[in-house]
């Protein structure tokens, strides 16, 4: 858990939300906000110390979502170049 030490922390949005509300196909991941469920449905519940390290996770969800979407469109234009040197 991260120290609380609020005032050298900025302030913390409301609510992260993007308005992007789709899960990805991988888990529980919002694709907008890159928040799991339960923690959409707790955000307001969490403490100004959970919701930052909440935070400090979702960049690096949405990363990893991100590599995967493209490693998958890569896979796609490998097979479609293939079929078109068959």
């Amino acid at each position: 858990m991260m120290k609380d030490d609020t005032n050298s922390q900025a302030p913390l949005p409301d609510d992260p939300c993007v308005k992007i509300c789709v899960r990805d196909r991988y888990g529980d991941i919002c694709l907008g906000c890159g928040r799991t469920e339960k923690e959409i449905q707790n955000w307001t519940k969490y403490t100004p110390s959970q919701q930052a390290e909440i935070l400090t996770k979702t960049d690096a969800r949405l990363d990893v979502l991100t590599e995967k979407r493209r490693e998958k469109r890569k896979a796609r234009h490998r097979a479609k170049d293939a079929l078109k040197d068959a």
